[in-house]
């Protein structure tokens, strides 16, 4: 089975609504399905952590993936508070986003999925 990334033009066009609508048709064919959100600004902050409502939307319809609990760090590795541009929320709470650290709970997910879909940030012009 395939990966998606979901991307759009802008903020607020439809991400979360598309990416959870391909998971829920996937699911709907048999198919262990994972979302993932690896990147998200404008989170709340609240006794677990920096937490963005639509990764946890992606986290409530992920599948059940038997003995590997999905958490929400794995779906959501960079939550940042301020509801400005991902890289700029980085910079402004000083820390450098690493694509490796992306990859490697991505490969997390990927281990017991038929499928992982990665919702983009912002739109096409963001710099991640």
């Amino acid at each position: 089975m395939s990966d998606y990334f979901i991307t759009g033009t802008d903020t607020g066009v439809g991400k979360t609504w598309a990416t959870l609508a391909l998971m829920k048709a996937l699911q709907d064919k048999g198919k262990a399905v994972v979302g993932m959100k690896p990147v998200a600004s404008g989170c709340q902050n609240t006794s677990a952590g920096l937490r963005n409502d639509d990764a946890r939307q992606i986290l409530k319809q992920s599948s059940n993936l038997g003995d590997q609990t999905i958490n929400y760090i794995t779906i959501n590795p960079y939550a940042f508070e301020q509801a400005v541009a991902p890289h700029i929320a980085a910079d402004l709470a000083g820390i450098n986003i690493e694509i490796e650290k992306i990859a490697r709970e991505f490969n997390t997910l990927k281990k017991d999925a038929d499928s992982v879909l990665v919702e983009g940030v912002g739109g096409w012009s963001i710099p991640l």
